[in-house]
């Protein structure tokens, strides 16, 4: 009612909730890349443990919010695409790993690669095993 007495659409409500998450999203992967900075050619840190994080958290919404609590309009907007959206980043991975590899690294650069999609894949079936676990014991 509150939406409506202002004159603003569901789509400019599901909007504001991207742009809301994503803002904190943002924030997030800005703090992590600040705390485990890392020179060029060697392990991104942040990056890592942003993607990883994102995985996890993700995996855990999508379950949580598709299996165990009723969905609202602007919770997966919110956190889904917009906190999780922001959090992550795999343009920076594919930067990184470009990277370490120009270092005269390519063995990390592709050690990079691989364990960042294996941890995010277990972080992915982690985050959704923990919600099903949650809601059904």
């Amino acid at each position: 009612m509150w939406a409506a007495g202002r004159g603003l659409t569901a789509a400019q409500l599901r909007a504001a909730a991207i742009l809301a998450g994503g803002a904190l999203g943002a924030l997030a992967r800005a703090g992590l890349a600040e705390a485990f900075s890392a020179d060029a050619g060697e392990w991104p840190w942040g990056t890592f443990i942003a993607n990883q994080l994102g995985a996890l958290l993700l995996a855990w919404l999508a379950t949580e919010l598709a299996e165990v609590v009723v969905p609202t309009r602007f919770w997966r907007p919110l956190l889904g695409t917009g906190l999780c959206g922001a959090l992550t980043t795999f343009s920076a991975f594919q930067v990184e790993t470009i990277q370490i590899a120009r270092h005269d690294r390519p063995g990390l650069a592709a050690l990079y690669a691989l364990v960042s999609i294996a941890v995010g894949m277990a972080c992915a079936v982690a985050g959704t095993v923990y919600a099903r676990r949650k809601a059904y014991g």
